[in-house]
């Protein structure tokens, strides 16, 4: 063997260590790298899963509360309601307040606006509640319905009327307050003729009075009696 063959043979045995030691770092930062990529796939991972599911989460609540207003709707459109109109409990049905459509009371129990309830779980109305009685009067018997007899209690009642948009009974008191009409005159009746054959002299004497027949009613070929000179003979009419 060559004196330069030996030197190659020796360096290629001592720089395999460090090949294999260079090739082993290369590795190495090659699956640093892996692992940091894949710990950063990981961790945006993690976090669409969080947020999806933060996502859902809310969907769930939105549809539990969604869920609670239909269940609570259904219970105002099948149930008798319970009211507490300005302190007064009412027990009323539920087509009973919403008998006018477009009125305040069918807007209300018809699923269109949120009502505030009591602590006993009433449905509230801050309206005058003695009032509100003639308001369910007229809304379960509207054409039985008898206006109160006061006019200052009509003209109250007329507020509480058009606030809750009830137009029929709007109508129905402003009609009881216009003035009465003049009381109808008695009928003149024509005055009876007198008998063409009657005593002269008798109508002579009692000119303001009729005949006992003829006040009576009369007709032709009825005969006739006068009350003035006591005469019961029989006179023929025309």
């Amino acid at each position: 063997m060559s004196v330069f063959q030996a030197d190659a043979k020796q360096q290629r045995s001592s720089s395999a260590p460090e090949r294999a030691h260079a090739v082993g770092a290369e590795t190495g930062d090659r699956l640093g790298s892996l692992l940091d990529e894949f710990t950063r796939v990981m961790s945006s991972e993690q976090q669409r899963l969080s947020d999806t599911r933060k996502r859902l989460n809310d969907d769930i609540e939105r549809f539990d509360e969604e869920k609670a207003r239909m269940a609570e709707l259904h219970h105002i459109q099948e149930s008798i309601i319970e009211l507490n109109v300005g302190g007064v409990r009412y027990t009323v049905a539920k087509a009973t307040l919403c008998r006018f459509a477009g009125s305040l009371l069918e807007s209300m129990f018809g699923g269109r606006h949120a009502i505030t309830k009591d602590s006993k779980g009433r449905y509230f109305i801050d309206r005058n509640g003695r009032r509100f009685e003639w308001l369910l009067d007229f809304l379960r018997e509207p054409f039985q319905f008898v206006p109160p007899a006061d006019p200052d209690e009509r003209q109250r009642l007329l507020v509480e009327a058009d606030y809750f948009g009830l137009d029929d009974l709007v109508a129905i008191l402003q009609e009881s307050d216009k003035p009465a009409a003049q009381a109808a005159q008695p009928a003149v009746l024509p005055a009876a003729p007198v008998a063409a054959y009657c005593d002269a002299s008798c109508f002579a004497a009692h000119p303001n009075k009729l005949c006992r027949v003829c006040h009576a009613g009369w007709g032709p070929h009825v005969g006739h009696s006068c009350p003035g000179t006591n005469n019961r003979g029989s006179f023929p009419l025309n």
